[in-house]
């Protein structure tokens, strides 16, 4: 080819080039300023810790199963000093930009306590959310790669928002419908931008549903197997053993007694951190203006506590209503819908090893249910449970709750 008929070639792919759409496209972009770069910053001041909180309601938008966190509640939520959570653990968090509009978060977090008890350098990364670009996914992990590397860590896993007792897991089922609390809800592609960043599925957890009779009715054979209430008779029949209500008034004592039994109890799973202390009164003082005592169980046999059941009214189903906000509007809106809520939460059901196979999960499940029904809730979550809890994901199935959601926990190097 000679230099005249390489000029004329050049020539028709410059015409090519200009007639195209995608030309004109990235011509109007950089014209108006917009190139496609991705920012990824820290988010450090009070204004831009309730950014980090407050846009994901943009991209759920119109998601008639998204709940809203309260932003001031989520901020202080997050900020050193105002949760005892990390008064040991560290966080930054970070702001993703693409041509300065806002279009990502993420947390990476460092829990010396864990790092404790399963003996490794695994940091943590939480509150992650992102448009569907999966570059913007990929410069979040990035940034949280590179600060949990510069911390000495030598993993990352997650989400954990900010621990694995609350929520946690990325959703990989059950998009059509609403969170209970202390679960998330997330976009659909989530779970394929992490593994596009190079982190593997881990282990899963799992929210199950059980719904009330059809016509009001309160018969407990219409919702459990026959084995459920003949083990719970079973262990009613027991003068040693006794089961009450939490008691309000000895407050302290009492989430004191809870914390050491859910220690206690989850001990036996497979890589249980336990919870400190601090962290379990916080998340107890959290749900403590929403509390119905009647629906607390403790089980005692021959005095001692044996195990714990803990129900709470699904405050989700309300604080939809509030929009982020607990201002006068938003209060009246949560406070006339915690009237008449239709599901309650089974947040928490333990039994202490020494006591089991005694029949004594049957014996709450079904003394809760009862104080369900009574209250006039018409279905119950119970969540979430680990995939390495074989023992209560065994009971649960065989007494017909069914999985409605699923969460996968996502692991990777730095």
């Amino acid at each position: 080819m000679n230099a005249e008929q390489l000029a004329e070639k050049l020539a028709t792919v410059a015409r090519s080039l200009a007639d195209s759409a995608s030309t004109a496209k990235i011509a109007r972009a950089l014209i108006a300023g917009r190139t496609g770069e991705i920012q990824v910053t820290p988010a450090r001041s009070r204004r831009e810790i309730e950014l980090f909180c407050r846009w994901p309601a943009t991209l759920y938008r119109g998601d008639p199963n998204y709940v809203q966190p309260i932003t001031a509640q989520l901020a202080d939520r997050l900020t050193p000093g105002r949760d005892p959570f990390w008064n040991n653990a560290s966080r930054e968090l970070f702001l993703a930009r693409r041509d300065g509009e806002l279009v990502g978060t993420i947390a990476a977090i460092v829990d010396p306590h864990r790092f404790a008890v399963k003996k490794d350098r695994v940091g943590h990364f939480g509150w992650f959310e992102c448009i569907e670009d999966p570059r913007v996914a990929s410069a979040l992990f990035d940034a949280a790669r590179a600060w949990l590397r510069a911390k000495g860590c030598e993993g990352i896993e997650g989400p954990y928002n900010p621990s694995v007792a609350e929520e946690h897991g990325i959703q990989v089922d059950g998009f059509d419908t609403r969170p209970a609390m202390m679960e998330s809800h997330h976009k659909r592609y989530y779970a394929d931008y992490a593994q596009r960043a190079g982190l593997e599925p881990g282990l899963e957890a799992y929210a199950w549903l059980v719904k009330a009779p059809e016509g009001g009715s309160k018969e407990l054979a219409k919702i459990f197997p026959e084995k459920l209430t003949r083990a719970a008779a079973r262990a009613r029949s027991n003068k040693s053993v006794r089961v009450r209500t939490m008691d309000l008034a000895r407050w302290d004592e009492e989430i004191r007694l809870a914390h050491d039994l859910f220690n206690r109890s989850l001990a036996t799973v497979e890589g249980f951190v336990p919870m400190p202390w601090d962290t379990f009164r916080t998340i107890c003082e959290s749900f403590k203006p929403i509390v119905d005592p009647s629906l607390i169980k403790l089980v005692e046999v021959d005095g001692k506590a044996a195990g714990f059941a803990l129900v709470l009214p699904d405050a989700n189903e309300a604080l939809q209503l509030a929009n982020g906000r607990l201002d006068p509007v938003g209060l009246y809106r949560v406070w006339r819908k915690m009237k008449r809520l239709e599901r309650a939460c089974f947040k928490i059901l333990v039994i202490d090893p020494a006591f089991r196979s005694r029949g004594l999960e049957s014996l709450l499940i079904e003394d809760c249910t009862i104080a369900m029904l009574d209250k006039g809730y018409r279905e119950a979550d119970l969540s979430l449970t680990g995939e390495e809890n074989v023992k209560i994901n065994f009971i649960l199935a065989g007494l017909g709750f069914t999985v409605y959601r699923r969460y996968r926990v996502y692991r990777g190097a730095l």
